[in-house]
């Protein structure tokens, strides 16, 4: 699927880290920052993470939740956010 710039976010309910769903429904009217990555622990994807990771608390007060997804299953996200 592609999502063009401008267009609305297709409905989605995802994993998080622990296994609980996360929906669209679930945030939709407040601003939140969705990521895209291919796989953890790869350079590139785990720079991306660690630098949202520090601009966390910023993000928090400004009210935007953060959400990175990849197709990698919930206990490959465990091991990268005890890792980061």
């Amino acid at each position: 699927m592609t999502i063009s710039v401008g267009e609305n976010c297709p409905d989605f309910t995802l994993p998080d880290d622990h296994g609980d769903p996360v929906a669209l429904a679930d945030v939709r009217g407040t601003p939140f920052v969705l990521y895209f990555y291919p796989r953890a622990d790869t350079s590139g994807c785990t720079r991306e993470a660690v630098d949202f990771s520090g601009l966390a608390a910023d993000f928090q007060a400004a009210g935007v939740a953060v959400f990175g997804v990849s197709p990698d299953p919930v206990k490959k996200h465990q091991k990268f956010g005890t890792s980061y």
